[in-house]
């Protein structure tokens, strides 16, 4: 059975005209009522920093972590959304709260006294990972996850007043762009199984068959469009809470970027089927939509991912290794994006 036809927000805007389906703050879809603020989301070129897996008791990742900060302090970016773990695997589960809080209050002094910049004009958005055990491990794999609570995170929103601590998955609002962030480790591999398990895919293949990382996250990404749902398997093979995954779970109407940080799958980014500047190596989105994955800044070289708003493009980056990062700064001029460019290769 093939999957039903992908759908374009610009399709999706017929039938719902200026209705707003994405949040709940405002009852007028600024994408289409708001000519201004188009305007000024084309003419001023910011950045939204994406970052997977900070472990903050991790010393060396925590260093590289600073050095992150203290480059973009200058060029301060629209925002830095922080995704979970926010420890390691070491620490035991009955002192990981008390861990937790520790380290972000240590954050939140880092940022006070070193990063001005960011603090003034930059939004932190966190939101827990799969392995953020601060209430247990009972609701951990369970999808939407709540924020972390705010016994843990009063002392940084002091020393940080412009941040917010939100759910797993999340929707972020710039301008008029509408971005979707969720934070949970092997969708891609969970989807792709049951596809191929069930033969659910467009083509049949032998089974002995063998499929590059692009050929998956080309088949990936389209069962995503198709079924416009970051989770298409079953309930036993990803649990969800039904009564809020309707919603927070839902991409219909298509919004402009889709962050889906999976520490277990490969880095990517695609870029719309219209994108006529974009790389070759780039995979294609057929309904415009940006898909992307900012990887694991702890476990794969120190990765995260960088929105360029007016151009709506996705530039992977990584921080450089130690050997070359003695000056402890990655970026001392304005051409920020530009040190830390695309890194995926053509076949």
């Amino acid at each position: 059975m093939a999957l039903p036809p992908c759908e374009r927000s610009e399709i999706s805007k017929i039938y719902f005209g200026e209705s707003n389906n994405f949040s709940d703050n405002n009852d007028l879809n600024l994408k289409s009522c708001n000519p201004k603020l188009l305007e000024y989301e084309k003419s001023k070129n910011r950045m939204i920093i994406f970052i997977s897996d900070v472990f903050l008791d991790d010393p060396k990742v925590l260093r590289k972590f600073h050095t992150l900060l203290n480059s973009f302090n200058d060029l301060a970016p629209v925002a830095i959304v922080m995704m979970g773990d926010f420890l390691s695997c070491h620490v035991p589960s009955h002192a990981y709260a008390r861990e937790l809080k520790t380290h972000l209050t240590q954050l939140g002094h880092f940022l006070h006294d070193n990063t001005p910049g960011l603090c003034k004009h930059t939004m932190f958005v966190l939101l827990s990972g799969p392995g953020d055990r601060y209430s247990g491990s009972a609701g951990a794999s369970i999808l939407p996850r709540a924020l972390i609570p705010e016994f843990l995170t009063e002392e940084f929103r002091r020393l940080v007043p412009r941040c917010v601590f939100t759910t797993n998955p999340c929707r972020m609002q710039y301008c008029t762009q509408q971005i979707h962030i969720i934070r949970a480790d092997g969708l891609m591999k969970k989807t792709a199984n049951y596809d191929i398990r069930h033969g659910s895919m467009d083509q049949k293949k032998s089974p002995t068959a063998t499929e590059s990382d692009d050929d998956i996250i080309k088949h990936y990404i389209k069962t995503l469009e198709s079924q416009s749902h970051l989770i298409t398997v079953p309930l036993d093979v990803c649990p969800t809470y039904w009564p809020l995954a309707s919603h927070s779970l839902s991409l219909y109407p298509m919004p402009d970027l889709v962050c889906i940080a999976d520490a277990n799958a490969p880095e990517y980014s695609t870029v719309g089927s219209n994108d006529s500047n974009s790389s070759s190596s780039k995979i294609s989105s057929s309904t415009g939509c940006i898909f992307f994955n900012p990887s694991s800044f702890s476990k794969n070289k120190y990765s995260f991912s960088v929105y360029i708003t007016a151009h709506r493009q996705i530039e992977d980056s990584n921080l450089p290794d130690d050997e070359y990062d003695a000056g402890n700064s990655l970026m001392d001029s304005e051409d920020t994006v530009a040190t830390v460019g695309n890194r995926r290769k053509p076949n």
